[in-house]
């Protein structure tokens, strides 16, 4: 039995299609994994279990998010002096090390940054409180956030308020085609987003289930094991590279909806 953690729900298009190539049925997958989770298991509770993690690096990402704010800021801001607002998500022990990276990045520039405020926001129905945050504190020019949810709370909130001019997001958020339109749209405030790689994590968790569940892999060679992802930073600049990755996952959605894969149910 294999629990496989793919930290995102983006895998759900590779697994129809690997499983159609694989001529594995799809409850006879259900029935003999185990499913997918949110979190890695530590040592202690995967004892018994086969068990392949495939996560990207959160330090890395928000530091890699920290680096690039610096770098936009230093030339296109007066002074290059960020006044910060966070939505960081970091009451979530699980997103706390984006908040890490991510202040050490600014700390490792000669940027001048103050945090100037911050929400404990972390849910859709708390735009509000990003909303306050800005109204209270309107010398904010910049907002992280540090998770895909925070990050569009802050998007939604600097677009209620009309302030796109005055406010720039960064965050970690995972690519859409929506979130794709807005790096797009020079009039947008999102100006980078880290994507987790969300359709390459699924894709690598299915196909080490697939294997396993076939025998084409000797499953003691997966009892516990962390397979590192590479993220990616994509930012209003890199426009080619953006409409790149809408094709790439545009091309993987028609496959997931190709009629001769038949019914999942």
């Amino acid at each position: 039995k294999m629990p496989v953690s793919t930290e995102t729900s983006a895998g759900q298009a590779s697994l129809q299609n690997l499983l159609h190539i694989s001529k594995i049925p799809y409850s006879e997958f259900l029935r003999k994994s185990l499913g997918t989770v949110d979190f890695c298991f530590d040592d202690d509770v995967a004892l018994g279990l086969v068990f392949a993690c495939f996560n990207t690096d959160s330090e890395k990402m928000g530091y890699d998010s920290g680096r690039y704010l610096s770098e936009w800021a230093l030339k296109n801001l007066p002074n290059g002096e960020v006044n910060l607002g966070l939505v960081d998500g970091s009451t979530y022990d699980r997103y706390y090390p984006n908040l890490r990276g991510f202040l050490q990045a600014l700390d490792d520039t000669d940027l001048q940054w103050n945090e100037v405020a911050s929400t404990d926001a972390v849910l859709r129905e708390e735009q509000e409180k990003v909303v306050q945050m800005l109204q209270d504190n309107p010398d904010i020019n910049v907002i992280w956030g540090g998770s895909n949810t925070t990050t569009e709370l802050a998007i939604a909130a600097v677009t209620e308020l009309g302030w796109e001019d005055r406010v720039a997001v960064f965050g970690i958020l995972d690519l859409s085609r929506e979130k794709a339109n807005m790096l797009l749209d020079p009039t947008s405030p999102l100006q980078s987003i880290i994507d987790q790689s969300g359709v390459e994590i699924g894709y690598r968790a299915v196909q080490t289930a697939i294997d396993i569940l076939r025998n084409d892999e000797p499953s003691q060679a997966y009892h516990y094991y962390s397979y590192p992802v590479a993220h990616r930073l994509l930012v209003q600049s890199d426009k080619d590279e953006v409409r790149q990755l809408l094709t790439e996952a545009d091309s993987i959605r028609g496959r997931s909806e190709d009629p001769a894969l038949g019914n999942r149910e």
